[in-house]
């Protein structure tokens, strides 16, 4: 939980608000009301952030600064 408490405040200083799940550990966030949910999550070894629609983006947990980073840039070439 803490990796995607580091998410997010990541993403919410890039000014995306995200928010966090009530089943399972994972958050979403979108570029705006229209677009699709991005749902990230922490991989099973605590290691990378990992999401979808997108399949096989990750990013070291490392680094939340950097993966919200690439998650924004992600969702504004959607635009």
């Amino acid at each position: 939980m803490r990796l995607l408490v580091a998410l997010c405040r990541e993403l919410a200083r890039l000014g995306l608000p995200s928010v966090m799940s009530d089943a399972r550990p994972a958050l979403s966030v979108s570029g705006g009301p229209a677009d699709p949910k991005v749902w990230i999550s922490v991989s099973p070894c605590g290691e990378f952030y990992e999401w979808c629609p997108d399949p096989g983006d990750r990013f070291p947990a490392t680094s939340p600064e950097c993966a919200a980073e690439r998650i924004a840039g992600r969702l504004r070439t959607r635009h």
